[in-house]
């Protein structure tokens, strides 16, 4: 599977040897984010809240640059320096996504290297629909999985998929 690094320049990427966003097949890793501007330095001083809504801000370009929607997140974790942010950041998390919602964790860490990050947030957003019908969703994960159907074989993907009722 090709891997597409996305890259922005930005002085840690460099420091830690990463990227700040790798698409693997129809997925998009995007890497601890904190609110921090083009220079290193942190956005909303103080403000948890304000803080997450800029980490999002930043992971929405990070996505759009490796191609995925930021309506297609299907997952974040939320790392968080003080228990009494915990309220103020799933807020802050729900106003973003709204009803969107995607899969999400908050844990609480002991601090991050620079003492006025409050909140640091990670997410995976994905490309496109596996398939809508089974017959699609089979193709794909054989396609991605590169496991051609045998003649005569039942669907070895069938258990994965929904039942359907005959009409």
């Amino acid at each position: 599977m090709a891997l597409k690094r996305v890259r922005t320049g930005f002085p840690q990427e460099e420091a830690l040897g990463a990227s700040r966003a790798v698409r693997a097949g129809n997925l998009v890793f995007v890497g601890a984010t904190s609110a921090l501007d083009e220079n290193g330095d942190v956005l909303h001083p103080g403000d948890a809240a304000g803080q997450v809504r800029a980490a999002l801000a930043q992971i929405q370009e990070d996505l759009s640059r490796a191609g995925a929607p930021f309506d297609r997140v299907v997952k974040t974790t939320l790392y968080v320096a003080r228990r009494e942010d915990v309220e103020a950041v799933r807020a802050a998390h729900a106003e973003v996504f709204g009803a969107h919602r995607p899969a999400s964790a908050i844990l609480l860490v002991a601090g991050f290297p620079d003492p006025g990050v409050l909140v640091q947030v990670e997410a995976v957003g994905a490309l496109r629909d596996l398939g809508e019908t089974e017959e699609e969703t089979g193709a794909y994960i054989r396609r991605a999985t590169k496991r051609p159907p045998q003649e005569g074989q039942e669907n070895p993907f069938r258990s994965f998929m929904p039942r359907r009722s005959p009409p």
